[in-house]
């Protein structure tokens, strides 16, 4: 994890502990995570390879999304499957250029000052067979990415 991103934790969140540090990739683009729960609440937040803050996403229930929100998601998930399984929804909060305390503060505040995000782990059953995929929607409802989430194949065996 880059220094820069370690001081604004810090600085974000005095006293936070367990806090989990993962590099992610997709290929084309690669970041750092932080993943912790702070004041009852499990947060993600992504930085740049240099530190670089890039969203902070904030754990809610996909029940407790505004119901026109839901229905535009469920709308499109009916015309691209059989069924569908919400197995994680986090509400997004970029970073866009104001001080990177700010967008921190606001997602744990839960303030809506920026456009929102909803970013959606959906497990989907089409004709051939059952996938995991990745969502992300706007405050509207409206599509803005999806790709196929692809778990990595272990290498021991589970009993």
């Amino acid at each position: 994890m880059p220094q820069p991103a370690l001081q604004l934790l810090q600085e974000a969140m005095p006293g936070m502990k367990k806090v989990r540090y993962y590099e992610e990739t997709d290929g084309d683009h690669f970041s750092y995570e932080a993943k912790l729960r702070y004041q009852g609440q499990f947060l993600s937040i992504e930085f740049t390879k240099e530190g670089v803050l890039e969203d902070v996403e904030v754990r809610v229930n996909y029940k407790d999304l505004p119901s026109l929100l839901r229905r535009e998601i469920e709308s499109y998930l009916q015309k691209e499957c059989e069924t569908f399984k919400v197995i994680k929804t986090q509400k997004q909060y970029r970073h866009t250029g104001a001080e990177p305390l700010v967008t921190i503060t606001d997602a744990i505040e839960k303030k809506d000052n920026n456009e929102i995000f909803y970013e959606l782990e959906i497990d989907l059953r089409t004709g051939s067979g059952w996938s995991s995929h990745e969502f992300l929607f706007n405050q509207s409802g409206e599509l803005i990415s999806k790709r196929r989430i692809i778990t990595r194949p272990l290498d021991n065996l589970l009993y």
